[in-house]
């Protein structure tokens, strides 16, 4: 990890060693994650909740294939935003608008910091 700031890109550097080596991830499937040396564990972790789905979701990739087939288009409204924020928020109760972030620093400022501006 000689190119990496710090020698850290992630969390994997805090995590304990694995018979005196660092866990190094070659691939991962539904809750299961392979290292370099073919060692099949389970994720615990789940990237911290924000694969709550699993690794490599069959319906997941689809979508994302489906997704970038269509084209990058970020700086323009997409008929999907309004989908999605109806599917997030039906369950919600009381909660009807969400907003999308790009990262939870992000979404921390808008949901704490602005309201108290």
């Amino acid at each position: 990890m000689k190119h990496l700031v710090g020698g850290i890109s992630s969390a994997g550097p805090a995590l304990p060693l694995l018979d005196g080596r660092a866990i190094y991830i070659d691939r991962a499937k539904g809750p299961y994650l392979w290292t370099d040396e073919g060692a099949r564990m389970i994720d615990m972790a789940l990237r911290f909740g924000a694969i709550l789905l699993g690794h490599a979701d069959p319906v997941v990739n689809s979508a994302i294939a489906e997704a970038v087939e269509k084209g990058s288009i970020p700086a323009f409204a997409h008929a999907d935003e309004e989908r999605a924020a109806e599917a997030l928020s039906a369950p919600c109760g009381p909660l009807q608008s969400v907003i999308f972030t790009n990262f939870g620093s992000e979404a921390v400022h808008l949901a704490a910091v602005e309201p108290v501006r």
